[in-house]
């Protein structure tokens, strides 16, 4: 597959992949604007002028043309919100789809795909020793404390790294795997899946754990199918495997309380009421039957408030049994009560994009991008760069697929003239 021949300027190429890692991965306080996200606008909109690859990215442009509606409607219309909020949440949005284009920008070229690469496995390796350090009591929490500390059932810190929430941070973990058993540092490849292994089990998110096995499953098929000899990093096939191994011994062992964590969300959310085959962990329980319960809320609200939903701060009208108001921990749901309409359609948008990285899965970045798709069964990401990042990752992915496609052509048709020039001769 030929890959372009643009060189990116040193913006894109170095600090372009920095600035994606960053907004992704660190979300610490900072005076005067809250949200990193929010002080990552500027920079974003520095790149996104500086010279780069030219690359097209209709997912990304589709989404920043729906946020408007998505955010303001609500208030222009219906009086949910304030000025000041909204577009406080309109900007965080607008600067997610920036962050987006900028890695759209580095993958689009071998090094700049290199050097994400590079520094998404740096970002995840020193996250999850933080997480690691802090599930043990030796860091505190760094991250913003948007919802109260995550404590376990033990009262223990939940490892959240540089972020506010282990779930998202579990999410980025799981995102990393595949990227690191395709990684171009052979030797590096095993002491940096043990350190994000100990880091997504100290996050205690049942999110993490099912998407981290998830990936490794898929990612062991295409190999599989692909074969030992047509691809240089198949002579990581062994670590996929023992990968898969380790964390279906993990879980059945129940390491971290894994097990019954996720075994106690299923059954939750099928039936309602938790299994009583083996001991039930008590705290996972009234997670799992909360979750079920805020998704319902969530969902009632949508309906009321079509056609343009309730607003950024639509969790305040959400009515629960309990009397608790949380997010939805479904991020389609989620969209829906806030947007409406339009949130359907980012949802939709979301879902277009899993559909195209499913179908590059056997190239790097694509198994990222739909990890981070399929946590938001679980997360509301809505004011978050995890809402945006996958679509800028799939509109990469389908440049270089319709690169790909057009490269023989070209190849047969320089052959064919080159044929009739000597036959002339």
């Amino acid at each position: 597959m030929s890959e372009p021949t643009e060189t990116p300027s040193r913006a894109n190429g170095t600090w372009g992949p920095l600035l994606v890692c960053l907004v992704l991965f660190v979300d610490v306080p900072v005076p005067g604007f809250g949200s990193i996200l929010r002080l990552a606008l500027i920079p974003t909109l520095i790149l996104l002028l500086c010279k780069g690859p030219s690359v097209r990215t209709p997912g990304a442009a589709t989404l920043a043309l729906l946020l408007p509606a998505y955010c303001l409607l609500p208030w222009a219309i219906e009086g949910y919100g304030n000025a000041v909020q909204v577009l406080s949440e309109l900007t965080k949005q607008f600067a997610a789809v920036g962050v987006a284009i900028v890695a759209a920008r580095s993958l689009a070229t071998t090094s700049g795909r290199q050097r994400l690469t590079d520094m998404y496995i740096f970002f995840s390796v020193v996250s999850g020793a933080v997480a690691f350090l802090q599930q043990q009591g030796l860091v505190g929490a760094l991250g913003r404390d948007l919802w109260g500390r995550a404590t376990a059932a033990d009262g223990s810190l939940r490892g959240s790294g540089l972020l506010g929430d282990p779930n998202f941070l579990a999410v980025l973990l799981a995102s990393s795997i595949p990227l690191i058993m395709q990684w171009h540092r052979l030797k590096a490849r095993l002491p940096a899946l043990a350190i994000v292994t100990a880091g997504l089990l100290s996050t205690n998110s049942r999110a993490g754990f099912i998407l981290a096995l998830v990936s490794v499953v898929i990612l062991f098929f295409n190999r599989q199918r692909r074969g030992s000899g047509q691809q240089p990093n198949s002579r990581g096939r062994g670590l996929v495997v023992t990968a898969c191994i380790v964390l279906m011994i993990g879980f059945a062992a129940n390491v971290g309380g894994q097990r019954d964590r996720v075994l106690d969300g299923l059954q939750v959310a099928i039936s309602g009421s938790a299994a009583i085959s083996y001991q039930s962990d008590a705290a996972a329980e009234v997670s799992a039957s909360d979750r079920r319960e805020y998704a319902e809320a969530w969902m009632r609200l949508g309906v009321k408030s079509l056609p343009f939903g309730a607003g950024s701060n639509a969790q305040d009208f959400i009515e629960t049994e309990s009397g608790r108001q949380n997010a939805a921990h479904n991020n389609f749901i989620q969209l829906f009560g806030q947007g409406g309409i339009a949130g359907l359609l980012i949802g939709s948008l979301t879902l277009a994009a899993a559909v195209a990285l499913f179908r590059h899965r056997n190239t790097n970045f694509a198994l990222t991008g739909l990890t981070i798709v399929l946590g938001g069964l679980f997360l509301s990401y809505p004011g978050t760069a995890l809402l945006a990042f996958p679509i800028g990752v799939a509109d990469a992915l389908a440049k270089r697929r319709s690169r790909s496609n057009s490269a023989p052509t070209a190849t047969q048709s320089t052959s064919s003239r080159t044929g009739r020039s000597r036959s002339l001769n």
